[in-house]
Order: C-alpha cells, then structure tokens, then sequence
C-alpha cells in the first residue's frame, strides 16, 4: 500500500497546485474533466507535473510513471485493464522512500508558495 497511497499523495499535491492556479477547473465537490485537459480518468501523474511546470530529473519521472501504475490500478487489482499496462513494471525500489519524501517536499513547498500569491492577490 506504500506506492499506492503515496502516488496518491504526490496526485493530490499536484492537483492542489493546478487548482491553486486556476480554480475553474474544480468545484467543491469534483474536478471537472472538461477542463482538464489530457487526463482522462484524473491521474496523470508525470502530464500534472508538467502542467506544474515542475523540473523532474529521469529517475524522477520514472518514479512518477510507477507511481501512476500503482494509483491507476496496480494498488488496487491484481491484473491491469490491458495487457500493455499489465506488462508495465510495478516494482518498489528502495530509493523510492527517500525520492518520494523529496518530491513531496518540494511540492508541498509550491502549494505552499501558491496559497501565499493567492491571499496576496485576494488581498488587492
């Protein structure tokens, strides 16, 4: 359940920071798919981070492909929707740990930094 929860984390984060930028495209209650671009079911992991505009090294990238394996299904079924999927590597390294405590610092950081531009622009 790590890679699970913890993909769904960095989602979480990342949707955070594209919601932060342009509230339009969620409501209280749901994400609206028809402005969100190029994510069909609501976990592009690697296309939110770009979005972000986040700079990601290979490995990180990587991870985050992982990552979108675990949250889409491979934490939650024992076989994929697709043969192609299921062929995907799923595997935990031990780097994993440390790699996904960086990236959510860093991106904890930018929500943090896009809540502070909000209140500042609020406050105009």
């Amino acid at each position: 359940p790590f890679m699970l929860l913890s993909g769904m984390a960095i989602e979480n984060l990342l949707k955070s920071v594209l919601i932060l930028r342009d509230p339009s495209i969620a409501t209280n209650t749901a994400i609206l798919k028809n402005k969100w671009p190029g994510r069909k079911d609501g976990h592009g992991l690697e296309q939110m981070a770009e979005d972000v505009a986040l700079s990601l090294s290979a490995k990180e990238r990587q991870l985050l492909k992982r990552l979108e394996i675990f949250v889409r299904w491979g934490g939650r079924y024992p076989v994929a929707l697709s043969a192609d999927a299921y062929r995907a590597r799923r595997l935990f390294r031990p780097t994993d740990r440390d790699a996904i405590d960086t990236l959510s610092e860093r991106l904890v950081a930018i929500v943090e930094s896009e809540r502070a531009a909000r209140k500042r622009r609020s406050r105009v």
